[in-house]
């Protein structure tokens, strides 16, 4: 009875561990080794099940797409390691500027995007121009280098729909990127923009 006890003992905790190790390649399979952040694929189930929620429930939802200013012209002037320490030291800025619920993802090379929960266009907008504006300020990696930030906004249910939001929240960051960069737009009929406030 004994030696069956250790049995049954030694097999629970073989089991718990595989659980565990399981569990830690799933997380590896959705992070980004680079920033830390979740990957696209992590990205893509979230919308799914996001915006499913959202029509469930009537809440509101919005997508943040953020790009890096300039990266070509970092990685040709400082190498790719720093380039690679700028994305992560930003990836660390954008967490520190979101709320504990939103969900932060590497969208891209060079991109992120964050998915925030019941925010509408405004609150959208706030918290990009928070994320914005704090990273400006900031001097990264040990070469000091400063980092700006394009970003386009948009939501559900206005003015975007769920199979819609990713393609809107391109648009708008196409126009702060033709803009010149450094600045939040929001996808909407009548073109509106967040000045840069940081120059």
């Amino acid at each position: 009875l004994i030696a069956r006890m250790r049995n049954l003992l030694r097999v629970k905790k073989l089991r718990d561990e595989l659980d565990q190790k399981n569990r830690q390649l799933e997380k590896l399979a959705y992070q980004d080794p680079t920033t830390g952040l979740l990957n696209r694929e992590a990205f893509n189930d979230a919308l799914s099940k996001e915006t499913n929620r959202a029509l469930r429930t009537g809440e509101k939802m919005a997508l943040l797409l953020i790009n890096l200013d300039h990266q070509k012209r970092l990685a040709q002037e400082h190498g790719y390691l720093v380039q690679e320490q700028v994305l992560k030291d930003v990836a660390g800025l954008l967490r520190q500027n979101i709320r504990d619920y939103d969900l932060p993802f590497r969208f891209s090379d060079d991109e992120m995007c964050v998915l925030l929960h019941q925010s509408g266009v405004e609150e959208a907008v706030r918290i990009a121009d928070r994320i914005r504006t704090f990273c400006a300020r900031h001097r990264l990696t040990d070469r000091r280098i400063v980092q700006t930030l394009s970003i386009g906004v948009t939501a559900f249910p206005d003015p975007s729909t769920p199979k819609s939001l990713v393609l809107d929240a391109d648009n708008a960051l196409t126009r702060a990127r033709t803009a010149g960069g450094n600045r939040t737009f929001v996808f909407e009929t009548k073109a509106h923009s967040s000045p840069p406030r940081d120059r």
